[in-house]
């Protein structure tokens, strides 16, 4: 299955994130062609499933926490990367059926688990902005930085 970079990174977005308890008022689209913006994972879903984009909510590990705190300060090391893709980590089964949800089918029956980006290292991987130079940052967020906001628990941007 090739995906391209939207399609994983929505997929590492929703591994990274969890606003079961508010998500409803937290998770919403803007467009730029005038129409009104919606809320909430089912109103978002309505509007992006038709592009293969599905939205969903998971819990935040435990274990995970105290490197997603330490992000904020620090670069990770390579061995806390490799920590955080395997908490959050999808099987081939479970990558599938995200996949499904989104309106999408494999382009290899039965899935394949290939995945790339022309240019960029292989999936999966953090995206570790204070271990980026100024002009590499930069780069990210532009790329992806429209794509989504990331708000912390408390609602916080």
């Amino acid at each position: 299955m090739k995906l391209t970079h939207v399609t994983l990174l929505a997929g590492t977005i929703a591994s990274a994130l969890s606003f079961n308890t508010f998500a409803g008022d937290l998770v919403s689209v803007q467009f730029s062609d005038g129409r009104p913006a919606v809320s909430g994972v089912e109103a978002v879903n309505k509007a992006l499933n038709p592009i293969g984009v599905n939205v969903v909510t998971v819990d935040i590990p435990d274990a995970t926490r105290p490197l997603l705190a330490a992000s904020h300060r620090r670069a990770l090391t390579k061995a806390e990367h490799g920590t955080l893709i395997s908490a959050f980590n999808l099987s081939q089964g479970e990558l599938l059926e995200q996949a499904r949800l989104a309106g999408r089918e494999p382009a290899v029956p039965g899935g394949g688990v290939a995945t790339e980006e022309t240019g960029v290292g292989p999936y999966p991987k953090v995206y570790d902005l204070m271990a980026l130079d100024e002009r590499t940052r930069s780069a990210v967020l532009g790329k992806y930085g429209r794509m989504h906001v990331n708000s912390a628990e408390d609602g916080t941007d």
